[in-house]
């Protein structure tokens, strides 16, 4: 299984200059862990996720805080193409849940561990471990 078959929605972003409260705010009406901040040219910057806003409620940073300013600047991607496998050791490696899927040098997605958990992702993953031909002996 291919990473772009886990794409479920579109790039969801944020303005760079956008508060912490604006993207908590848009992660739990969306339902996503993780946005896409985006320049006033809509270039993305870098991203931000739940743990970013739980960490900096933590330091006591204002909820008036720019996104901007705290969002990760070295976006973690991985190629459309790419297996569900490499992915899931992307993410492991990088001590990250979450992916951006690039094509053509664009982000056209984000993908999940959640989504790798999906039932489709563990299938495809599982068959890909059977052996090809059964064992001689």
């Amino acid at each position: 299984m291919r990473v772009k078959d886990l794409i479920k929605k579109e790039v969801l972003t944020i303005e760079s200059t956008a508060t912490l409260m604006d993207a908590a705010e848009k992660m739990a009406r969306l339902n996503v862990g993780l946005l896409v901040v985006v320049d006033k040219r809509g270039e993305p910057v870098g991203v931000i996720s739940e743990r970013d806003i739980v960490k900096a409620v933590a330091d006591r940073l204002p909820l008036v805080a720019e996104v901007g300013e705290l969002a990760a600047k070295n976006i973690i991607t991985i190629d459309a193409d790419a297996d569900v496998h490499q992915a899931a050791k992307m993410m492991r490696e990088n001590w990250v849940r979450h992916l951006a899927v690039v094509e053509g040098g664009r982000i056209i997605g984000v993908i999940s561990v959640r989504d790798l958990l999906a039932d489709e992702a563990i299938a495809a993953m599982a068959e890909s471990l059977k052996p090809k031909e059964p064992p001689k002996g």
